[in-house]
C-alpha cells in the first residue's frame, strides 16, 4: 500500500481500530494489526510534520491529486474486503455459539440420560436387596421352623426317656 492510502485507511478506520481487534482472531493477526496500527500511527506523525512545513504540504497535495483516484478505488476495495472479513468473523461466531449450545444440549440430554439410568438401577438394587432379604428372611424362618419341630420331637423323646426312666426307677421300687 502507498502512504497515501495507509491515510485513508487511518482516517477511516481510527475510530474503529479497537473494535478490529476485537474481532481479529489468533497471534498472527494480532501481531500483524498491532504492526499495521504502528504504520498507521507513523503516518499520522508524519501526516502532523507535514502539515507543519508547507513545502512538503505543497508536494503532497500535487502528488495526492494524481494518485487520488486509484487509492479511492483501492480504499472502497479494502473497506469492501474489511466487511466481508468481518462478516466472515461475525458468522463464523454465530456459527461456533450454536455448536456450544448444541452441545451443550446434547450434555444436558446426556446427563439427564444417565441420571434415569441410575434412579433406575438404585431401584432394582433396591427391589433385589428386598427380594434377597425376604428370600433370607424366609429361609430362617423355614430353618426355624425344622429347628423348632425338631425341639419339640427331641421334648417329646426327653419326656418319653423320663416317664421310662421313671417307670423304672418306680419298678426298681417295688421290687425291693
Amino acid at each position: 500500500l502507498s502512504v497515501l492510502s495507509l491515510c485513508y485507511l487511518y482516517v477511516f478506520y481510527k475510530e474503529r481500530l479497537s473494535d478490529i481487534s476485537l474481532l481479529l482472531k489468533g497471534k498472527a493477526c494480532e501481531s500483524a494489526f498491532g504492526e499495521l496500527q504502528l504504520k498507521v500511527l507513523n503516518i499520522d506523525i508524519n501526516m502532523d510534520s507535514a502539515h507543519g512545513d508547507e513545502r512538503n504540504l505543497a508536494h503532497s497535495a500535487s502528488g495526492r491529486n494524481v494518485h487520488k483516484v486509484a487509492d479511492d478505488q483501492q480504499i472502497i476495495k479494502l473497506r469492501e474486503e474489511h466487511g466481508r472479513e468481518i462478516q466472515k468473523l461475525n458468522y463464523e461466531s454465530k456459527i461456533e455459539l450454536m455448536e456450544a449450545q448444541m452441545k451443550n444440549v446434547s450434555l444436558e440430554k446426556d446427563n439427564q440420560t444417565l441420571g434415569h439410568r441410575l434412579e433406575m438401577l438404585k431401584l432394582k438394587n433396591s427391589h433385589e436387596a428386598e427380594t434377597k432379604q425376604v428370600a433370607a428372611d424366609k429361609d430362617l424362618q423355614i430353618k426355624l421352623t425344622e429347628m423348632e419341630k425338631q425341639l419339640a420331637i427331641k421334648d417329646k423323646e426327653i419326656a418319653a426317656k423320663k416317664m421310662e426312666l421313671m417307670t423304672k426307677d418306680q419298678e426298681m421300687l417295688e421290687k425291693k
